[in-house]
């Protein structure tokens, strides 16, 4: 079986791929992922009875996942990389944080539960819709109910125009690199989505930035 395309990636320069913007400047690196995790923390934390546990989807080394370290007692990091795993494992080594597991998607990450799932710029990655749904599916069934635990999800559900679909079916020695196989954008339908989540009992609370390439979901689960 092949390695994913994101385990190829890792090993030419995760840093590269997890942020394109990338100068070199690991400090510089990191201190973007506080950043955006303060402003996205600012709607969830008080919703939240505790902050026990918090659950990333597709960690990479780690830029989103030591600011939630520091506001969660636990964080549980998910990545299909395991080099991306070693990495985050080596700078939490470096950083003296101890308060992080990870996981292949394959293992046991959804037997505990959760007080906060996240996951931001990954599922739009994921070509195959069934393993999205997997995913989903594994995400409700250790999220907190009832208003004890929420999830923000973000997607990219931009239209399928024709030019993107022209572009999809092109070899990848014809794309630029941010287009190529793996790392391209999938764009999915909202309503599709919408129906994903009310299969697992997931409740929309808010949207974000709708029908574009940040549309965020804020989600609780309903027993």
């Amino acid at each position: 079986m092949p390695e994913p395309k994101w385990e190829q990636f890792a090993r030419e320069e995760a840093k590269c791929y997890v942020d394109t913007n990338f100068n070199g400047n690991k400090k510089d690196f990191f201190n973007s992922g506080q950043s955006f995790v303060e402003q996205s923390l600012e709607e969830v934390l008080p919703r939240l009875d505790e902050t026990a546990r918090a659950l990333e989807i597709g960690c990479g080394v780690g830029r989103l996942t030591f600011p939630h370290a520091v506001e969660f007692d636990e964080v549980l990091a998910v990545d299909v990389a395991p080099t991306m795993l070693a990495q985050l494992e080596k700078h939490a080594n470096q950083f003296g944080v101890d308060n992080i597991e990870t996981y292949l998607p394959d293992q046991p990450w959804h037997t505990k539960p959760v007080n906060f799932v996240y996951s931001y710029l990954v599922f739009q990655h994921i070509p195959d819709l069934e393993v999205i749904r997997k995913y989903i599916k594994k995400i409700a069934s250790c999220l907190k109910p009832n208003g004890k635990g929420m999830a923000r999800l973000q997607f990219d559900t931009r239209p399928a125009t024709l030019l993107y679909r022209c572009r999809n079916n092109l070899p990848d020695w014809l794309l630029p690199k941010n287009q190529r196989q793996g790392i391209r954008r999938i764009r999915r339908k909202p309503n599709t989505l919408e129906g994903i989540f009310q299969t697992n009992n997931l409740s929309i609370v808010r949207q974000q930035f709708t029908n574009s390439t940040m549309h965020t979901f804020l989600l609780e689960k309903i027993d």
